[in-house]
């Protein structure tokens, strides 16, 4: 036995076993690890929806009630005086990307991309399991923290 091996009665030996009471955590923590990076990804990596060039308003669209709107100034055609294109309803142009995305919500600086109508599912989800995944650390934590009390005491 060497110098910094535990010692019969010595709260360090039973403080480092390992716990076998909750062999599922480390499951559940790789699993949500790995939807995390993965919802990122597809976060990070999907076209966020871009307006066609040349895009036009049709006529026939504004009957069409996905893109009805209660207000008379929203149902008439915009322009997008920096792309020189079309800009369909709910679509709004990106400083930092430089185009018009469709259903734009924010520019997000974590994901390096904007967040529009095709990754805005992705980006949601990543929020998701972050939030799931910091629950399962903070209960991992505490619940070692209360083990550690009991053992020094």
């Amino acid at each position: 036995m060497g110098p910094h091996a535990p010692r019969r009665g010595s709260s360090r030996g039973r403080c480092c076993r390992r716990d076998r009471r909750l062999p599922h955590t480390r499951i559940l923590f790789l699993l949500q690890l790995a939807m995390i990076l993965w919802c990122y990804l597809m976060a990070v990596f999907t076209d966020p929806g871009a307006v066609p060039e040349n895009w036009r308003h049709d006529a026939e669209d504004s009957g069409n009630p996905s893109f009805s709107s209660s207000d008379e100034q929203e149902s008439a055609p915009r322009y997008c005086s920096r792309c020189q294109n079309g800009k369909p309803p709910r679509c709004h142009h990106c400083s930092v990307c430089n185009r018009c995305v469709l259903k734009m919500d924010h520019h997000c600086i974590w994901v390096v991309n904007c967040v529009g109508a095709r990754n805005y599912k992705y980006f949601l989800l990543f929020l998701v399991q972050l939030k799931h995944l910091m629950r399962l650390l903070c209960s991992c934590l505490f619940y070692t923290f209360v083990s550690l009390k009991h053992v020094l005491v």
